[in-house]
C-alpha cells in the first residue's frame, strides 16, 4: 500500500529504472509468516520453509522471468472490504470462491480463507463476470471483483491461477445461470472447452 507521495515516487524511481522482480521473495516470506501465524499447521509451516529456500534456489520459471519495467500502475484503495470475489470463467463454465482478508492486512490474495459456499456469490455478479468474458474474447479468465458504494468492481483479471483447492468447489454455473452441483477439475473444464 502506498501511503504517500514519496513512496509513490520511489516506486515510480523502481519502475522506470531497474525494475521490480518478477517474484517478490521478502513479500511472499512475509506472506508465509502471516498465514503461519493466522492457522499454526505443517502445510503453512512446510510453505515458509519452502519461500525461504526460493531465495537461494529459484523455479525454472523464476530464472527466464524478465524484470518488470517501464510502467507503473497504481489503484485506489477501497476500504471497508473484508473479502474479494475471485469468478473463474473457462468456456461455459463459472466457478467462485470469497477470499478473506489477511489478519491485519487489507489484501485477501494469497490468504488462504476462502469459502466456496454457492449462497455467498450474487448472480449479478456471475452474468457480469460472462459479459465481460464474451465482450474480450477469453476462453479461460479469473476476475477479482470488490464492492465499492453498492457496484461491482474488477481490480483484477488473471490468465491463470492456481487450481489447488478447485476440489472443494461443489459445482459451477453455465452460461445460462443454472447450477451444476459435481465435483469441479479446471483443467478438464479449459481441455474440454479446447477440444470443443
Amino acid at each position: 500500500m502506498v501511503k504517500n507521495l514519496r513512496q509513490a515516487k520511489k516506486l515510480v524511481r523502481i519502475a522506470f529504472n531497474k525494475g521490480f522482480a518478477s517474484k517478490n521473495r521478502t513479500e511472499k516470506i512475509r506472506s508465509r509468516i502471516v498465514n503461519l501465524i493466522g492457522s499454526i499447521n505443517f502445510e503453512n509451516f512446510i510453505a515458509l520453509i519452502k519461500s525461504i529456500l526460493r531465495i537461494f534456489i529459484p523455479t525454472e520459471i523464476e530464472k527466464f522471468s524478465s524484470r518488470q519495467k517501464g510502467y507503473i500502475y497504481f489503484q485506489d484503495f477501497i476500504p471497508s472490504n473484508d473479502y474479494d470475489t475471485r469468478i473463474e470463467i473457462i468456456g461455459d463454465h463459472c466457478t467462485a470462491l470469497r477470499r478473506y482478508n489477511r489478519k491485519n492486512d487489507f489484501r485477501a490474495s494469497g490468504s488462504g480463507d476462502w469459502s466456496f459456499d454457492k449462497e455467498l456469490f450474487d448472480e449479478k455478479m456471475i452474468k457480469l463476470a460472462f459479459e465481460i468474458a464474451k465482450k474480450l474474447n477469453l476462453q479461460s479468465v479469473a476476475f477479482d471483483f470488490i464492492i465499492d458504494d453498492n457496484k461491482y468492481k474488477v481490480v483484477e483479471m488473471s490468465y491463470c491461477w492456481p487450481t489447488k483447492g478447485s476440489e472443494l468447489y461443489s459445482g459451477y454455473w453455465d452460461r445460462d445461470l443454472n447450477w451444476h452441483e459435481g465435483i469441479i477439475t479446471s483443467e478438464v473444464f479449459m481441455l474440454e472447452d479446447f477440444i470443443a
